[in-house]
């Protein structure tokens, strides 16, 4: 089984998938680095840098902060419109 609880087959190659793993680890920390910058200073989720962040995948440790953020964003965003649609 792998780290997400899927089986992997017989034949899988655990020294290809490790020789990946050893240079993707690499981006995942660099991404991970970058996002904990993000979140630390409080940017907005408009901004364009984190719309950008987003698309290239939300590292697992912020993962749950961030979409508590866009959905709280999204609530407010609804409650002004259903505000000014029912005024």
């Amino acid at each position: 089984m792998d780290e997400y609880g899927f089986e992997r087959p017989h034949d899988f190659d655990y020294e290809t998938y490790e020789d990946f793993m050893s240079e993707y680890l690499k981006v995942l920390a660099k991404m991970a680095k970058k996002w904990a910058k993000i979140i630390g200073e409080g940017k907005s989720l408009r901004s364009i840098t984190i719309k950008k962040y987003i698309r290239k995948g939300i590292p697992g440790e912020h993962r749950g902060l961030v979409i508590f953020i866009a959905k709280v964003n999204l609530s407010y965003f609804s409650y002004i419109i259903q505000k000014n649609i029912g005024s």
